[in-house]
């Protein structure tokens, strides 16, 4: 949790976090000891780090989520912490089971465990402290977790940024096509595309700007064709002002030779 901490510390210092330890802390000591000591600080989350050893340890686990639950505070746990005592058959399933019963939602980190090279020295000399690359490894899967780096959907991700794509192509071209209820609407709400600007807009590369260059280029032309017409002057240093947010697709010259979209009930050439 301190190498938790100290990244947001860093990288988003409005993030609060408070920790409530003690060494070979069990479900049931955390319960005793810092049950109510949490709900006093009212957090939006907690994780719990527990043991469980005993039946009243899976009994408290369940308890832990439904009180936390009815506080208001989403409750998290990993699906193991390398417990040295956990060596009876299923142990390590057993907690999670009580802990979705309890409403706690499990992070897998079993297999990352097991599967670390570090694992034979998790554990200290005394039996019971963890070593520094368990601390370390666990950190890393709990931030992990909070930045949503684990579990995405890229292919989900892929398909709703190519949608972002298209529809962001089909307003250009739809704008290029008949541009006055653009043009009305723009002078209507004092629209001023100078001023409409973002930090995140100049974090680009250069590749980045030629993509988008030559997508806004692309649908100009092709809807200037369609009018049988080229755009004036203005238009033309709009093309190279707005670049950075015309937001075509990926891949230098993306766009071309693909038809153009309906333009509002208009046919593709």
């Amino acid at each position: 949790m301190p190498i938790v901490i100290d990244v947001f510390r860093r990288e988003n210092p409005k993030v609060e976090f408070k920790q409530f330890a003690g060494g070979g802390l069990t479900a049931t000591r955390a319960q005793q000891r810092f049950y109510q000591s949490v709900l006093d600080w009212k957090p939006d989350k907690v994780m719990l780090v527990v043991m469980t050893r005993t039946d009243a340890d899976y009994d408290v686990l369940k308890q832990l989520g439904v009180g936390f639950a009815a506080a208001g505070i989403k409750t998290y746990m990993f699906d193991e912490v390398h417990d040295p005592e956990s060596v009876n058959p299923g142990t390590v399933e057993r907690a999670p089971a009580a802990a979705h019963a309890g409403g706690i939602e499990v992070i897998e980190v079993g297999s990352v465990l097991s599967s670390s090279p570090d694992r034979a020295r998790f554990i200290c000399l005394d039996g019971i402290h963890m070593t520094e690359p368990y601390h370390r490894l666990m950190a890393r899967e709990w931030l992990k977790f909070l930045a949503g780096a684990r579990g995405a959907n890229w292919k989900r991700i892929a398909s709703e940024a190519k949608t972002l794509n298209n529809k962001i192509e089909d307003n250009l071209y739809k704008r290029f096509v008949k541009a006055e209820p653009f043009t009305e609407r723009d002078q209507t709400d004092r629209y001023n595309p100078d001023f409409d600007v973002l930090k995140a807009d100049f974090a680009v590369t250069q590749e980045e700007v030629e993509q988008a260059q030559n997508t806004y280029v692309f649908w100009r032309d092709r809807a200037s064709e369609r009018r049988g017409e080229r755009l004036d002057t203005a238009q033309e240093q709009a093309a190279r002002l707005d670049h950075a947010r015309a937001g075509g697709p990926q891949g230098r010259g993306a766009g071309m030779g693909s038809k153009p979209p309906s333009a509002g009930g208009l046919p593709p050439d």
